[in-house]
């Protein structure tokens, strides 16, 4: 009888125990330190995060209560924003008339080479679209858009919604830090 037999039957079983527990705990909420990916989640030193299905930049709303996502649709000449629950796969639609934003710390490509132009502060309003993919229409949508004439050649601002109701729930101040580079395009 082989001895090493015994032995690489064991390891064999270590290791399907190991993937096994691993496979079980999955992904909770911790705060350990993995990557699922482009369509998944996060964990680093900065918390849970989710990857932003249309590849704009995300933002929490409280305790991993809904998610919101911001891009620059420069091919649809709009500013866009998407409500998602706190795991960012499902969409939010909200009866909201528009969602007020300011804009500000604003730097625009023509002026990049020497440190961008800065704009003073200014306020965009976002209304309410229509979806026929989704079904989703004003007044019960997921998605706010904005023209682009105010933000056409930025490509960093910090910006900040001053009110979002949400299912009941309020959320004032919401800050964004908008960059042009980190958003896929």
């Amino acid at each position: 009888m082989n001895s090493s037999r015994p032995f690489s039957a064991m390891m064999c079983l270590a290791a399907l125990s190991l993937v096994s527990i691993l496979f079980i705990t999955g992904c909770g909420k911790g705060d350990d330190d993995h990557d699922h990916g482009p369509d998944g989640h996060v964990h680093n030193d900065e918390g849970h995060h989710h990857a932003p299905p249309r590849g704009g930049i995300m933002v929490e709303l409280g305790e991993h209560e809904f998610q919101v996502e911001f891009k620059i649709q420069h091919e649809l000449n709009v500013f866009t924003m998407w409500i998602m629950d706190g795991h960012a796969e499902k969409s939010v639609r909200i009866a909201a008339p528009q969602v007020e934003m300011v804009i500000a710390m604003a730097r625009y490509d023509a002026a990049q080479a020497f440190g961008g132009e800065v704009k003073e502060p200014f306020n965009i309003t976002l209304l309410p679209a229509a979806n026929a993919t989704t079904g989703e229409k004003v007044g019960d949508t997921s998605q706010f858009n904005a023209p682009l004439k105010d933000l056409q050649d930025m490509t960093q601002f910090n910006a900040t919604i001053t009110s979002l109701t949400i299912r009941g729930k309020e959320y004032k101040d919401v800050k964004l830090s908008y960059d042009d580079a980190k958003v896929k395009k």
